[in-house]
């Protein structure tokens, strides 16, 4: 069909505007990403200026709390360079929200607050450097200075918010304008190339029908041939891999089950060379008790009906051997639908089978230790009932009929007989001591349980305030940093404080007053002593650290151990369960504690509790 000139002009004409049309579209979307990521950039330009200024302010409150404490003018230049910066972070954030009336609403509050928090510094400084310090006026300033913090981190945080807030919405529009734009570009290419096929086209119609006629015919004669070359190759690459399978018994049988090709995969298998296999049935590998309920016959059957069928059992080899066997059957029809034999694809699978017996071996014996533990913890409450009432009840009458032998004829004992009664009645008591710590070691081997969300602070408060009489008696000096709330048996986790700072109290030096720290933090997996890949890959890290009497490093491990004391009984009292006891309770948490010491310098006990997912 022949295009007049007239009309061939209005079809270019059309064209090229539509082309041009989109190509506007198209520079104006590249305009629209170009503003985006402006916008993107800025955001982050906030997030990080915002990040800047509230590390500025920690680390001024960190030089004011240097100077207030040493005096030393170093902290002093501290305080004066991270004001210096967090007045560059105000002054860039001034800058970056210019035009955000919302945000700039948010920075002057707080601006306003960071210049309290300025003047409850410098009153701070004043403070300090006065001769006289009055602790209430420094309390009463530090209190201040902590709610202005939390506001001034309340506002960062609200900004923060609404630059995510506004990150979302350029992003937003980041994507629509990045998923729009190679459509746009390629409807412009594509019609660059419509307008060049077109005028190629029509320019050389007439010359290129004939060419392309025969250029067809000898691309389709090129093509037929190289089908044929790469049909032939693939056929003769299909048979030589089939043949030389080794992992996998691949068995061309005839409709009626009869073996027609055999590989070498089967021939490794089974036993049988190609020779020796050859026209016999499936049968030779099927034990008697298949044949005799007809096994091969019915899995023929199978993959007839549904085209494939499936089974898993144990075959037999040529030597007689049995292998564990899966096979599928896979029915093999011509033209017309009907079957002209079958694929039969066998996979020895004998370890595997081994394995999973071995596997349900071992599921059996952990059924039957599980069994024994039970029994084991029974007996361990029946032991726990004997030592709670049939052991402690003789030992009481001990005591208690000492005690008034010693009360009511005092003046009939000779000083011999009170040296002999004192020492029996110091042993009750440490036999009692006994009786109990083998029973809270044994209350760590229960299996009920209870784990709940616990503020660790309110319970070294707790325990704290059992050991004030002692605390008071040694002038002992408790320091204690803020420790997190983690899922933990609240019973138990109160039992390892308890011992622990009993420890440090006992084991003191003479003479120098106890000084015990408690802090925490969190660290990574490589820091754990004895910590696995299976562990988690962060812990928490509690460190109780003394300045007690200490102990060789080499027994860091044993005193962990039940029954274990470095000490004699006359230096100090003890049953040597309670480290036991720590160790057990650590371990209910599914964690790990530790110990390291220098003689006459201190202790530190460190406990590290997995970090929540």
């Amino acid at each position: 069909m022949k295009i007049s000139s007239g009309l061939l002009t209005g079809i270019f004409v059309i064209a090229l505007f539509i082309l041009l049309f989109f190509t506007g579209i198209a520079y104006r979307q590249m305009q629209s990403l170009k503003a985006s990521e402006r916008l993107i950039s800025h955001s982050y330009d906030v997030n990080l200026e915002l990040v800047k200024l509230f590390s500025s302010l920690k680390d001024t409150e960190s030089g004011q709390r240097g100077f207030m404490l040493t005096k030393d003018s170093m902290y002093f230049r501290q305080y004066i360079s991270s004001w210096m910066a967090a007045q560059n972070s105000m002054d860039r954030l001034k800058v970056l929200v210019k035009g955000v009336k919302s945000q700039e609403t948010t920075l002057d509050t707080l601006f306003n607050l960071i210049t309290l928090r300025k003047s409850t510094l410098e009153i701070s400084m004043q403070l300090a450097d006065g001769k006289v310090i009055v602790p209430e006026s420094v309390v009463q300033n530090m209190n201040e200075g902590s709610q202005e913090m939390e506001m001034i981190r309340t506002q960062i945080n609200s900004m923060t918010a609404n630059e995510k807030e506004l990150l979302a919405i350029w992003k937003n529009t980041y994507k629509k304008d990045i998923n729009v734009a190679p459509i746009t570009y390629l409807i412009v290419i594509l019609f660059a190339i419509l307008i060049f096929i077109f005028s190629f086209y029509k320019i050389s119609q007439d010359r290129t029908e004939l060419q392309k006629a025969n250029n067809d015919y000898l691309v389709m004669n090129e093509q037929l041939m190289f089908k044929n070359t790469e049909l032939k190759k693939s056929e003769d690459r299909y048979h030589l891999m089939v043949s030389e399978v080794q992992d996998y018994a691949i068995i061309l049988l005839n409709n009626e089950g009869i073996i027609q090709n055999w590989n070498k995969g089967a021939e490794k298998i089974m036993g049988y060379s190609e020779e020796e296999i050859i026209g016999k049935p499936i049968s030779v590998f099927y034990s008697k008790e298949d044949i005799a309920r007809k096994l091969p016959e019915q899995l023929l059957k199978e993959a007839t009906i549904n085209g494939k069928a499936t089974h898993a059992g144990w075959r037999i080899r040529k030597d007689g051997s049995r292998f564990w066997g899966n096979v599928a059957i896979t029915t093999l029809r011509d033209e017309d639908n009907n079957v002209i034999g079958f694929t039969k694809v066998t996979r020895d699978l004998t370890s595997q089978k081994e394995a999973e017996e071995r596997l349900l071996e071992y599921n059996r014996s952990i059924e039957k230790k599980n069994i024994e533990l039970l029994a084991s913890n029974e007996e361990i409450a029946s032991f726990n009932h004997i030592a709670s009432h049939d052991l402690q009840e003789p030992l009481r009458k001990i005591q208690t009929f000492i005690s008034r032998i010693t009360r009511e004829n005092s003046e009939h004992i000779s000083e011999k007989g009170k040296e002999y009664f004192a020492r029996i009645s110091t042993s009750a008591g440490r036999m009692q001591q006994l009786i109990d710590d083998l029973i809270t070691y044994t209350h760590t081997n229960r299996a009920d349980k209870v784990f709940i969300r616990t503020d660790l602070n309110s319970l070294i408060s707790s325990v704290l305030d059992e050991f004030k009489p002692t605390i008071e008696e040694k002038k002992a000096v408790i320091r204690t940093e803020h420790l997190p709330t983690l899922s933990v048996i609240p019973f138990q986790f109160e039992q390892l404080f308890t011992n622990l700072i009993d420890n440090s109290l006992k084991y003191s030096r003479q003479n120098v007053s106890p000084v015990i720290t408690i802090t925490s933090s969190i660290v990574d997996a490589h820091k754990v002593p004895g910590a696995t890949l299976t562990n988690p890959k962060k812990f928490h890290r509690i460190t109780i650290s003394d300045n007690g009497i200490g102990f060789e490093n080499q027994y860091a491990d044993t005193i962990f151990t039940l029954f274990q004391r470095l000490h004699g009984k006359s230096e100090y009292s003890g049953t040597g369960i309670g480290l036991a006891i720590c160790k057990k309770i650590v371990e209910n948490h599914n964690g790990i504690i530790s110990a390291e010491s220098i003689p006459n310098e201190g202790s530190q006990f460190h406990i590290f509790i997995p970090v929540e997912v």
